[in-house]
């Protein structure tokens, strides 16, 4: 009696594994890939390795070149910004503290030839490089009527006041 469950209990068994066979036959392939595959010899194994690690090194390479154009892109902005403030326009706006007295000539009479001025001299295209000090003398000399000059840098903007 008790043999006769044990034969009955692989009957049962073999029933099932023939079943979930027909079932689940790609779980059979893939388990037979797996079989066939790990028989192959070491060199075909590793050959798949290497080419999916230098595929990936290849993707990383690819991933860090973009980055690196991005970011070269972006500082290259930022140097740009930075040297296009710093430097001056050739065009100035000129003020006139006193108001009540009329200046004896015009506003653009004085603007075209302070940017003459202005533009004689290279060092004074930068914020940095410029000497206001010899332009203040130079517009004196081309202005006597003026008593005083002063050049003023914007911080963020690029017309120099005068």
């Amino acid at each position: 009696m008790f043999t006769k469950k044990r034969n009955k209990q692989k009957n049962v068994s073999q029933s099932r594994s023939s079943r979930l066979d027909g079932q689940y036959s790609n779980n059979k392939t893939i388990s037979s890939y797996r079989f066939n595959h790990n028989l192959k010899s070491k060199d075909d194994s590793t050959k798949g390795k290497r080419s999916t690690e230098a595929n990936r090194e290849q993707h990383d390479k690819v991933t860090l070149s973009k980055r690196k154009i991005g970011v070269l892109f972006l500082i290259s902005i930022f140097i740009f910004g930075l040297f296009w403030q710093l430097t001056l326009s050739r065009s100035v706006h000129v003020n006139f503290i006193e108001t009540n007295t009329s200046p004896f000539r015009s506003t653009e009479e004085y603007q075209s030839k302070i940017n003459e001025l202005l533009s004689q001299d290279l060092s004074s295209s930068t914020k940095f490089t410029i000497n206001s000090a010899s332009l203040e003398l130079e517009i004196k000399k081309a202005f006597p009527e003026v008593d005083g000059v002063a050049i003023r840098l914007p911080v963020v903007g690029r017309t120099p006041y005068v």
